[in-house]
């Protein structure tokens, strides 16, 4: 029996047109193929250029819109929240750092002490220094606790006195916009 829609291997055999008279493609009702794929890959073949063509038109457009809008911005935006944030961070990561040494150093000290003291004292007044010790420790970290909440009500209080001066800035580049109208 004989295929009615493609001659067999007709991709891979290159001694077979698919392209080629009415009566080497014949579908059961005696019609062409041939004739419709050849339509069928033209309207598509078509349709994809103009397609191409609106891609490439609708590029165009938003470059020269880029363009445009670029042009129009003539003043850069300053970010003052983010700039003011930034350098929050970096002071309390300044400080955590200073915090972390003096608590380094004194630890270092404390040791030290404790290793003199154990070369040189019995153990009841290793106990009492011991202690004394402990005390100072705890009285420098109320001090440095102290030291951190009056430092971050001073960051809050200026981080609030810049929204402020940013509020009172947004009013006034509005009242010269509107006044420059």
């Amino acid at each position: 029996m004989q295929n009615t829609f493609y001659e067999i291997d007709h991709h891979y055999n290159p001694k077979i047109n698919i392209f080629q008279q009415q009566s080497d493609t014949t579908n059961w009702s005696g019609q062409s193929n041939v004739k419709s794929f050849r339509e069928q890959i033209d309207n598509v073949l078509t349709r994809w250029h103009q397609l191409q063509q609106d891609k490439l038109k609708c590029e165009q457009q938003k470059q020269i819109q880029y363009h445009d809008d670029k042009q129009i911005k003539t003043c850069p935006t300053i970010d003052f929240d983010q700039i003011m944030e930034e350098d929050l961070e970096n002071q309390l990561k300044e400080l955590e750092r200073e915090e972390e040494e003096e608590y380094l150093l004194l630890e270092r000290s404390l040791e030290e002490q404790l290793k003199q003291e154990e070369s040189n004292t019995d153990i009841n007044e290793f106990e009492v220094d011991y202690v004394k010790q402990l005390e100072y420790i705890e009285i420098l970290q109320k001090f440095q606790q102290n030291e951190q909440q009056q430092y971050c009500d001073t960051l809050m209080q200026e981080l609030n006195k810049y929204e402020n001066l940013v509020k009172q800035f947004k009013i006034y580049s509005k009242t010269n916009i509107n006044q420059n109208k």
